[in-house]
């Protein structure tokens, strides 16, 4: 008498490798800059109809200025590098735009570049300090997470399933919503939000994960 054995579907699951996740959020962060390029365009193009142009160049001037100011001061190692590649990127626009726009408007889109490159130089400049956040973050996850095997808790993939989310929606959130105001502020009130509520969402869901990979 045959014995039937009952079919044991396998699911096939995917696992996310470093690579894979580095990439996908380098292609997140440049969607989202190049959205907030758009975007800036869009506001202070508006902007020209109700404010004088000269008040909008004004505005962009002095965001450009404070976040240079920012580079200078606390992240010299690459303040050169950053400002000579910004000034041979401005000359290079005024060179492509010119006689293609008005002198109004190619002074705009100018300045709302640089304002996006500098914004770009002051995250780029953070991630040092970002990757040492999330390594420790990540390594206290992971202890507590031991302790937890070991101690026999009960897991819970539910917080880890609605934790991981939270904390790609608050790094990418906070990312546009620095790189999008039309005004200055101080890149602390958003990138230093952004890396610790992140990296408290990934320790939080390490740490909720199941007791056996």
């Amino acid at each position: 008498m045959e014995s039937k054995q009952p079919k044991q579907s396998q699911s096939k699951t995917r696992h996310s490798t470093t690579l894979g996740t580095l990439l996908f959020t380098f292609i997140n962060l440049s969607l989202l800059t190049l959205l907030s390029w758009v975007l800036l365009e869009i506001w202070f193009c508006v902007l020209t109809f109700f404010l004088d142009i000269r008040c909008i160049n004004l505005t962009i001037q002095e965001i450009v200025n404070n976040n240079l100011k920012i580079l200078t001061r606390h992240y010299f190692l690459y303040s050169d590098i950053a400002l000579n590649s910004i000034h041979h990127i401005q000359n290079s626009l005024h060179v492509i735009f010119n006689g293609y726009l008005n002198r109004n408007f190619e002074e705009l889109s100018v300045g709302i570049t640089i304002v996006i490159l500098t914004r770009c130089c002051l995250f780029i400049a953070l991630i040092p300090f970002m990757s040492v956040i999330l390594f420790v973050l990540i390594i206290d996850g992971l202890v507590q997470r031991d302790i937890r095997k070991f101690q026999g808790a009960r897991e819970s993939t539910f917080l880890f399933h609605r934790l991981k989310p939270l904390a790609k929606i608050s790094f990418f959130l906070l990312f546009f919503i620095f790189m999008v105001v039309p005004f200055w502020v101080s890149p602390e009130l958003f990138l230093m939000p952004m890396v610790l509520l992140s990296g408290l969402f990934t320790m939080l869901a390490i740490k909720s994960f199941k007791k056996y990979l």
